[in-house]
């Protein structure tokens, strides 16, 4: 071939790719997608940290609050709190059971007595020979008013604020910081050794 033909054949070749589009300029195409991809890694990375804070921060306020009702229930006399009965739970706005936002509707503790405590025997007489036994916690559990204070529950509560990064708080979540909550329940153990 002639170098008239090759520059023939190549200037068809251009023309070929101008028509089709691929010598066309992109004007940028390439350097918005890359800027896409590098905020969305930056908010995956920044949501992957916030979630590792927070799930520091509930587990700095569960070890916070077994210290300090274990710290109670070696105690010599237990002070005790008293839990609530709780009959039933209207859901809140956010439409979850037993978070901050929920109705509790309360319960009586004479329906404990009556639905749990009296089942433990057939008839009266039954418990006649529960109470001539040493020690026998159902007699004092069915004699007391408030049948929670004989179980020796002891509450240790904390709460943990964690701040947002920047990131999760501009795009993800509207504050500054959230406050992780923690009660945990123990039993009073000082009277059993």
């Amino acid at each position: 071939m002639d170098t008239r033909a090759k520059s023939k054949a190549e200037s068809r070749k251009l023309k070929r790719l101008e028509a089709n589009g691929a010598l066309r300029p992109r004007s940028g195409q390439a350097m918005v997608e890359v800027i896409v991809g590098l905020v969305a890694l930056i908010v995956l990375a920044a949501g992957i940290i916030q979630v590792a804070s927070l799930t520091r921060a509930q587990t700095d306020a569960m070890v916070q609050a077994r210290e300090a009702a274990g710290a109670s229930a070696f105690s010599d006399v237990p002070i005790s709190v008293y839990p609530e009965y709780i009959h039933e739970i209207e859901e809140g706005a956010d439409e979850r059971t037993y978070s901050n936002d929920d109705t509790f509707t309360d319960a009586d503790a004479s329906a404990f007595n009556s639905t749990i405590v009296n089942e433990l025997v057939t008839g009266q007489n039954e418990w006649d020979v529960m109470d001539e036994l040493p020690n026998s916690h159902f007699s004092s559990l069915r004699d007391a008013l408030t049948p929670s204070t004989e179980f020796g529950l002891l509450r240790g509560d904390a709460s943990v604020t964690v701040q947002l990064l920047p990131a999760v708080r501009s795009l993800l979540y509207r504050a500054d910081e959230i406050e992780v909550e923690c009660d945990v329940w123990m039993t009073w153990t000082r009277g059993i050794y």
